[in-house]
């Protein structure tokens, strides 16, 4: 597998980036948190998904980016002669995941679960082996010597496999466990079967015995029910001959309710007659009152009239007053609108004035502000000549006579005194020039000032004529409003003193309206008694109409009564006799009910016995099927036994296999790296290294540092190209992060060097450091750069060192 080239967008923090991996030795290299190891992370995203990721998709992609933006790894490289291209994607709000396989430009997979299937099958390893394979650390290195014996092989166990077969022998031996558990405890249900039969059989004796129990019980009951639908149909003859004894008893009830409500109905009608006759000579005496009634009622409308006259000229009175009043007010303040309006022409003729001295005034303002920016600028460009003048005198005095002309190149010799003589000239009369400009400036300035406080005072005289101005056009409307309202109020007046003469002279008298108004309230009681009394005499003939008719009803009530007793007479029912006979069918029905019960108790007991019955055929089959699953278990038991060793075996046979295939491998690798030096070396049961130096074996304490991590590196290269040929996979990158640790310098230099003499086993050998001092050592260098918004770049030199 060798890179070409990744392309991310939005990708961690980067917004757009591509790289290019050349063959050699390629530096990364950034501050921590720049995005480093994200690079190198994108290829494991790119081909594996969210698996490989260290935290979730949602922040996978950069934060900032838009909620319509994409997240995108594109990663191309070439494995056993073909052109591979991965896509993966994240869309949308929710981070939905897309990717896409190309091999040779034509698409092989497409879809999330598709794709990484094909990459798995393609590379011939998961995401734990890839990562394994091709990515190494620091603290991986660390482990190999710094670790106990027993932690270190636990980490070489896990960066080469062998704890999968450590975690499924463990699983083989917890199945053995739970199935011995279960055995045991399945054997602790079984019963004997026999036992069982024996206990059926007792059972379905009693069932027979029930069962001939129940017949009796049925045979019983059956008698009873018969006895009893006899006894029910004479009962139901009797039953019927009481529902007409009650219907007639109430019937008669009824009828002679009605016969006393009507004999009260005639006495109250005859009562009210007898109080009708006798308001005949009260109706005599009280119509007179009714002509009276009129005859005031008609002198008190006068008398409202006379009122209302009254008030009206009372408020007309006040009326012609008030609008006398208002035309006198009125007229005066007209007189003062004419006195003031008689000024406006002159106030006119004041503004126009006013306007020409204004313009005059910002005419000679302008003209005081041009000359002081005149002179203002010609003092600048003076004081700008000195200095420079300052400054070139300076600089021949720093240099002395033997100093060289700017212009024409040659010594200023002798001519040194002169030129100095000329400058200092030539200062002393731009100073004076400077000094007059200044003069004339603030004499302009002053010119200025003059002008702008005739100009504002002129500006505050106008503004105060244009105000009194506004207020006559005001007063000039005013005016005119009262002109209109003063011809008003004059027809107003006139009006209201036409209609105080046309209302009469004739006198309101309030004592004769009060007095009228008592007479009639006492008139007005005695006319509505006389329409009540009236009212009353005319119900007289419905009166009498009414108690014909309710004479007419109680003799029809009374026979209808009579007629009800002679067939209550002729029923002769005899309530003691229908007790007797209620009191024997309830009796019957609860001998009847008692045989039902027992038949139920009896039907029950049987389904009990069924049941029970039922349970123990159960229970046979369930021992049955226990003694199945007994002999189940003690064949899987021997079974996970058998695997159990058999797992246990190979595991002491695949580290038999891969402790002298690590070890030979390892030694090639140092032999490789160190020019020969050291060409022999082995590793113990613990992964101890041993290095032999003149035929003699040493363990590595006995080396420098830099041959120690030279060592693990070695060994560390060593377990990524075993994983890989286990895998099929052209392995021809290595990927190493932050290898260098707290390593001196020069410790720094023997393992780049070192480095560089793997280039027949890898193409690419990917360096991922926060350590600048790199760079002249590697021939790529890519280098991770924050930008000021927070996201990263990449800029790429070749050929660096």
């Amino acid at each position: 597998m060798h890179l070409i080239k990744l392309e991310l967008t939005n990708y961690r923090r980067f917004e757009e980036a591509e790289i290019e991996f050349p063959d050699g030795v390629v530096g990364i290299i950034g501050n921590n948190g720049a995005g480093k190891s994200s690079l190198v992370e994108a290829i494991a995203w790119v081909l594996y998904g969210n698996d490989v990721a260290r935290s979730s998709k949602e922040e996978i992609k950069r934060l900032g980016a838009s909620p319509s933006e994409v997240c995108r790894v594109i990663l191309d490289f070439e494995m056993n002669g073909d052109n591979y291209r991965v896509v993966r994607e994240l869309k949308g709000v929710s981070n939905t995941g897309d990717a896409a396989l190309f091999v040779n430009g034509k698409p092989q997979a497409r879809g999330v679960t598709a794709t990484s299937e094909l990459i798995d099958k393609t590379l011939g390893m998961d995401w734990k082996s890839f990562l394994v394979s091709f990515f190494a650390r620091q603290r991986e290195l660390n482990a190999l010597t710094e670790y106990q014996p027993a932690k270190r092989i636990e980490v070489l166990s896990r960066l080469l496999g062998i704890e999968r077969i450590e975690s499924a022998i463990k699983n083989v031996r917890q199945d053995k466990r739970d199935c011995q558990t279960k055995l045991e405890t399945t054997r602790g249900f079984v019963v004997d079967i026999a036992q069982l039969q024996q206990q059926i059989q007792l059972k379905l004796k009693e069932q027979e015995e029930l069962k001939k129990q129940i017949s009796q019980q049925e045979l019983q009951l059956k008698m009873a029910q018969a006895e009893f639908a006899e006894l029910a149909s004479r009962f139901e003859l009797l039953r019927s001959k009481k529902e007409n004894h009650i219907h007639l008893q109430k019937e008669v009830e009824i009828k002679q309710s009605q016969l006393k409500d009507a004999e009260e109905q005639i006495a109250t009608s005859q009562k009210d007659k007898e109080e009708i006759l006798r308001l005949f000579p009260v109706q005599e005496e009280l119509k007179p009152s009714l002509e009276k009634y009129s005859l005031l009622l008609a002198q008190i409308v006068e008398q409202e009239k006379l009122k209302q006259k009254a008030s009206t000229r009372k408020t007309l009175d006040e009326q012609i007053k008030a609008h006398q009043n208002l035309l006198r007010e009125d007229r005066l303040r007209l007189q003062a609108l004419e006195s003031d309006l008689a000024l406006r022409s002159a106030l006119q003729k004041d503004l126009v004035d006013l306007d020409q001295k204004i313009v005059h005034g910002e005419q000679e303002l302008d003209g005081s502000q041009k000359q002081y920016n005149l002179y203002s600028a010609q003092e600048k460009s003076l004081s700008d000549q000195i200095i420079k003048f300052q400054r070139q005198l300076q600089h021949i005095e720093e240099l002395g006579p033997k100093s060289v002309c700017d212009q024409c190149l040659r010594p200023l010799g002798k001519d040194f005194e002169q030129i100095k003589s000329h400058f200092q000239k030539e200062l002393d009369q731009l100073s004076s020039q400077t000094k007059t400009a200044a003069l004339q400036r603030d004499q302009h300035f002053k010119d200025m000032q003059a002008a702008k406080l005739e100009r504002d005072k002129l500006q505050k005289h106008k503004e105060f004529c244009q105000s009194k101005l506004k207020q006559l056009e005001q007063a000039e409307a005013e005016r005119n409003s009262l002109e209109q309202r003063l011809t008003q109020s004059v027809q107003n007046l006139e009006n209201f003193q036409k209609a105080y003469q046309e209302m009469g002279t004739e006198i309101y008298q309030p004592e004769v309206h009060r007095e009228l108004q008592e007479e009639l309230k006492q008139t007005e009681t005695k006319k509505q008694h006389y329409l009540e009394v009236t009212e009353k005499i005319k119900t007289l003939s419905n009166l009498e109409k009414k108690l014909r008719e309710l004479e007419l009803r109680h003799k029809t009530l009374a026979e209808e009564a009579n007629r009800l007793l002679a067939s209550l007479e002729q029923l002769q029912f005899s309530p003691a006799e229908f007790q007797n006979r209620e009191v024997g069918m309830e009796q019957q029905r609860q001998r009847m009910h008692q045989a039902e019960l027992g038949l139920k108790d009896l039907h029950f007991k049987e389904m009990t016995l069924t049941g029970e019955i039922k349970t123990l055929e159960n229970k046979v089959k369930e021992n049955q099927m226990l003694r199945q699953q007994i002999q189940e278990l003690e064949t899987g038991s021997k079974y996970l036994e058998k695997l159990d060793r058999l797992l246990a075996d190979f595991k002491v046979h695949l580290i038999g296999r891969i402790r002298p295939a690590l070890s030979n491998l390892t030694k090639s690798l140092i032999s490789e790296m160190t020019d020969g030096k050291y060409s022999e070396m082995e590793l113990d049961d613990d992964y101890e290294i041993y290095i032999y130096e003149n035929g003699q074996k040493f363990g590595l304490e006995r080396f420098s540092g830099g041959e120690k991590d030279l060592a693990n590196l070695c060994l560390r290269l060593a377990i990524s190209i075993l994983i890989a040929q286990s895998a099929g996979t052209e392995f021809s990158f290595i990927v190493l992060d932050e290898i260098f640790g707290s390593q001196d310098q020069q410790r720094k230099e023997n393992i780049l060097k070192a480095l560089g003499n793997l280039r027949n086993r890898f193409r690419q050998i990917i360096l991922i450091t926060h350590i600048d001092d790199i760079k002249d050592q590697v021939e790529a260098l890519l280098q991770v750069i924050e930008n000021p918004d927070g996201t990263s770049r990449v800029e790429m030199s070749l050929d660096y060192a």
